[in-house]
């Protein structure tokens, strides 16, 4: 039977860790669909889900290592703080950690961002088309890898591979070293969960902080499904017994990329296809049918006739 103390520790910072990881791996996913470093919005979402998960992440880390069982409001109360960069040095007073000068620097711009910049655009006196924290992005990833970024949007510079292995190893490395502290405190705190999003980033290494498999296997996937002459499975044989829109063949391309990323909606699939459902008057029957591709509640008889 548990105290209160181990349930704290074992199963309420466990929950935690779920939690930072989760805006972790929404952090990750910000930077994979951002092309570029033009928009400030994207640019604030990469910011606050990294700034959160790395900050529960050290709380969880303290707390672990320096708790006992002296003041308890006291020791609470100092944890009330968003300076990531302190945080830090609090845990390598008692383990030590290895991170270079461009992690600090960006544990610095994390700890600004969540207690200034996140905020300055509701004063009313903030400077006109100036906005820190996208700024204070661009300038750290610039100086650190000593390129010039242009935010024009008739010629941006593109978050190539380059710019996006480096965020993603710099939060990896940060994130990895973190958790190794908790798997080897003397509790089941480490523990995830294997289909959640913080085993994703906390099982992976520090080099492996990137969703290009995952991009990959969609495209297996779909490469698998199109090339599939088998019709002896049920589910196949109700999509094709569906008659498909007659959507425009010259932009395939473009059905692709909406497919894997409905955010990347350049072209105007989803008022494409709302204009034809429109023009057809398509009713009730047809939603249903395409709801329950993908239900796990549904299954489909392979000698089902669907017409």
């Amino acid at each position: 039977m548990m105290n209160i103390e181990q349930y704290w520790k074992n199963i309420n910072l466990n929950k935690e860790l779920h939690i930072a990881g989760t805006f972790l791996y929404d952090a990750i996913s910000c930077l994979e669909k951002m092309r570029h470093f033009c928009y400030e919005d994207e640019c604030f979402s990469f910011l606050y889900n990294t700034s959160v998960g790395i900050e529960r992440l050290e709380k969880i880390v303290i707390i672990l290592l320096e708790h006992n069982e002296r003041d308890q409001k006291q020791f609470e109360k100092s944890l009330i703080t968003h300076n990531h960069l302190e945080l830090i040095k609090r845990i390598e007073r008692i383990n030590s950690l290895n991170l270079g000068k461009e992690h600090k620097k960006f544990l610095s711009l994390l700890s600004k961002f969540y207690n200034s910049y996140r905020y300055d655009r509701y004063n009313l006196l903030s400077e006109i088309g100036e906005d820190k924290d996208q700024l204070a992005l661009i300038s750290f990833v610039s100086e650190s890898l000593g390129i010039e970024i242009q935010t024009n949007l008739l010629f941006p510079t593109p978050i190539d591979k380059q710019i996006r292995s480096f965020l993603q190893k710099i939060i990896g490395k940060i994130a990895t070293q973190l958790y190794q502290i908790i798997r080897e405190s003397k509790t089941f705190t480490y523990e995830l969960r294997c289909d959640s999003k913080a085993a994703k980033i906390f099982y992976a290494n520090e080099k492996e902080y990137n969703f290009v498999d995952k991009r990959i296997c969609q495209k297996e996937i779909l490469v698998y499904l199109m090339n599939n002459q088998n019709t002896n499975n049920g589910l196949i044989g109700f999509i094709k017994s569906i008659k498909p829109l007659e959507l425009d063949p010259a932009v395939i391309a473009e059905y692709i990329k909406f497919l894997f990323d409905i955010k990347d909606d350049t072209y105007g699939v989803v008022d494409e296809i709302t204009q034809i459902y429109e023009d057809n008057r398509f009713d009730k029957e047809r939603f249903e049918m395409l709801s329950i591709i993908g239900d796990d509640r549904v299954s489909f008889d392979i000698d089902e006739d669907y017409e």
